[in-house]
């Protein structure tokens, strides 16, 4: 009869057309999100990516000066064109961008905010007018001193990454927002799902006048809840490994996957713990569902957002948990301590979810 339940709730999850399409777009969101990542990398750091066509934004260059360009042909395509109408240029010859060399220390810059790339290529020229601004510097205080470095450069910084050899070629800001933001996101979004899965079950219950079979079948209503939480539950966890293991086909480093299974296992139960007990307060389907909304954005903004936090309550968020597991191949004691407080509140509010299920009358199980 166990079994019977569990099965019946996995094959009503199965059967429901609403859970495939939630899954496609997930799995839609998942592909989105890999690619434009590595399509980034592509462009900032073409010798570490494999698995997406390298793609070089053309720009427009009006004048000469060999040092500037080519620092810009490291990651830019060049195109010499007429310095008349620049932006008539930048849009005849699809161009992201066009710079007009104007002496050694003056130039203008067109670009075309409306073409994907423009953001990358704003990028590498911003870079290189630094550096020419920084050498021009350079030499004006050499003019006036033997050496301008101890003005230019006070302190000297030497970075060591830690890590495999592939994560270290990748530029900056794809390891902070894929691991810091993008990761994290995608390994939640079936403990979202899952979450809805367990109040259309148990409230689905309630509408359809069918708790008082369950009630009278041979089983606990312990077992009859653990029946309703369990194939969302074993949904989620398999979802999120699958994500787990398109990252790695994609050449994308996750570490510490057990940690990372065991964190999200504990999420999962919190979050359906957190669906048990809006199941036991609603007596409709709309009513559930908008309280699983509501509770899903509260909580999302509060893990994602740069809220100011005490740092206490900084440790115990999941996301950052998540970040230091996937990142870092290197487990320190101090992060795997978030998973103790975290699974005893998991535990504590699946135990409130089953006490406010068995007080409510309207539903029993």
């Amino acid at each position: 009869m166990r079994i019977s339940l569990f099965k019946k709730e996995l094959d009503d999850i199965i059967s429901e057309r609403v859970y495939v399409f939630a899954f496609f777009v997930q799995f839609v969101i998942v592909l989105g999100i890999v690619y434009a990542a590595l399509l980034y990398t592509s462009v900032a750091a073409p010798e570490t990516s494999s698995f997406v066509q390298v793609q070089r934004p053309k720009i427009g260059i009006v004048g000469n000066d060999a040092d500037l360009l080519s620092k810009l042909s490291e990651n830019l395509d060049i195109v010499f064109i007429s310095g008349e109408e620049p932006f008539n240029e930048i849009s005849n010859q699809d161009l992201v961008a066009a710079v007009v060399i104007k002496s050694n220390s003056e130039f203008e810059v067109y670009l075309d905010n409306t073409k994907l790339l423009s953001g990358f290529a704003e990028t590498v020229i911003d870079s290189a007018l630094s550096d020419r601004g920084a050498e021009l510097r350079k030499e004006a205080l050499e003019k006036k001193m033997e050496t301008a470095d101890i003005v230019l450069s006070p302190i000297i910084i030497n970075e060591f990454n830690v890590g495999e050899e592939g994560d270290q070629d990748r530029p900056p800001e794809f390891i902070m927002i894929m691991y810091g933001l993008l990761i994290p996101f995608i390994l939640l979004l079936p403990t979202f799902l899952a979450t809805n899965m367990v109040t259309d079950s148990i409230v689905g219950e309630k509408e359809r006048k069918t708790y008082e079979i369950l009630i009278i079948s041979p089983v606990t209503k312990r077992m009859i809840i653990l029946s309703k939480i369990g194939p969302p539950l074993a949904v989620a966890i398999i979802q999120s490994l699958l994500w787990i293991l398109i990252f790695i086909y994609k050449d994308i480093p996750v570490h510490n996957i057990l940690f990372l299974m065991i964190l999200l296992l504990i999420i999962n139960v919190i979050f359906i713990g957190f669906g048990v007990l809006i199941s036991a307060f609603s007596d409709t389907l709309k009513e559930s569902n908008l309280t699983v909304t509501i509770a899903i954005l509260v909580t999302s903004i509060m893990m994602f957002a740069p809220i100011g936090m005490k740092s206490v309550l900084q440790e115990l968020n999941p996301i950052s948990t998540i970040t230091k597991l996937a990142s870092n191949p290197v487990v320190q004691s101090r992060t795997l301590f978030p998973l103790i407080p975290l699974a005893l509140i998991a535990v504590l509010i699946m135990i409130l979810g089953e006490i406010s299920l068995k007080k409510i009358e309207t539903l029993r199980l």
